[in-house]
């Protein structure tokens, strides 16, 4: 076999490779320090990263976890300290695809400090290495959270129309996730998002749609997913209220009656969300939340 024949199986061998599945997950007995992450249950985990480190591994996912932790205490100082020699321990590695995978996580909570402390550039920036690292060495699923993370960033700074960018750009990753139950979150999450920007553009039919596209996405969801905690089908009623009320006062006093119809609509919402809420035993401050903005409906 010729050389350039033999180059040419090779480079559409690697095209061809499949993607990782899933997130990248931790492992024993660092997942159930991450679970307890997931639960914000930070002490508990930083208790239980109290650990006897065997391997140059163990080390990496301890400084990774811990970092987590310490962001969701806020202690941004600490956190950034031990994620950054989390990074330069994984940059060690070379070219090891699950170094890469894992890097490109380090580098979101990096850039999720940076947008805690308004450096809103500098989170992007690190957001975009992510991505790049994504795109090379991760899953679907891991670049979807890559593009919702700019999407944040573009939101603080209110760009819309690079948050419209993003958010288009995770809707096409969104649909190649294999995992039906996670491609249903990540598309109304990318739908989600992106009717709250089309509102901040004032597209507000597009939005509107995308909003109860969103909706009926998370209701979905839930029914499979059986996951209803984090009520995400109450919060996108919500949404679409948001997106009425400012229908309305971009409307103003050149349509008293349109204006009305939007303000009517958003009470509808309203009430059902706060209906739902209360029948899954929302919190109160979440269903005071929700109630707040009634009066703007009047």
């Amino acid at each position: 076999m010729g050389v350039g024949i033999l180059l040419l199986l090779v480079t559409i061998s690697i095209a061809q490779s499949p993607r990782p599945v899933g997130i990248l997950e931790s492992p024993h007995p660092f997942n159930k320090i991450q679970t307890e992450i997931e639960n914000e249950n930070f002490d508990q985990a930083l208790t239980l990263l109290r650990m006897d480190l065997l391997t140059g591994w163990d080390h990496i996912w301890h400084d990774f976890l811990e970092g987590q932790a310490l962001i969701g205490k806020n202690k941004l100082d600490a956190a950034t300290e031990i994620l950054e020699r989390c990074k330069a321990q994984l940059d060690g590695l070379g070219d090891d695809a699950s170094a890469k995978r894992l890097l490109s996580r380090v580098e979101r909570k990096l850039g999720l400090i940076e947008r805690k402390n308004q450096n809103y550039d500098l989170a992007a920036e690190l957001h975009r290495n992510a991505l790049a690292l994504a795109v090379d060495y991760g899953s679907a699923e891991e670049e979807h959270d890559c593009w919702i993370s700019l999407d944040v960033d573009a939101w603080h700074k209110q760009d819309w129309s690079e948050s419209e960018r993003v958010l288009r750009a995770s809707l096409d990753i969104a649909d190649q996730i294999q995992d039906e139950t996670t491609k249903l979150r990540a598309r109304a999450t990318s739908l989600n998002n992106l009717g709250g920007t089309l509102a901040q553009l004032t597209r507000f039919q597009e939005g509107d749609d995308a909003l109860n596209q969103s909706l009926t996405l998370w209701d979905e969801w839930e029914k499979v997913s059986g996951k209803t905690t984090e009520h995400r089908a109450i919060w996108a009623h919500y949404g679409i209220a948001d997106l009425h009320l400012l229908w309305a006062k971009f409307i103003g006093e050149a349509d008293h009656l349109e204006a009305s119809q939007h303000k009517a609509r958003a009470k509808y919402e309203l009430i059902a969300a706060m209906a739902m809420g209360r029948e899954a035993n929302m919190s109160t401050e979440n269903l005071h939340e929700i109630e707040k903005r009634l009066p703007e409906c009047e």
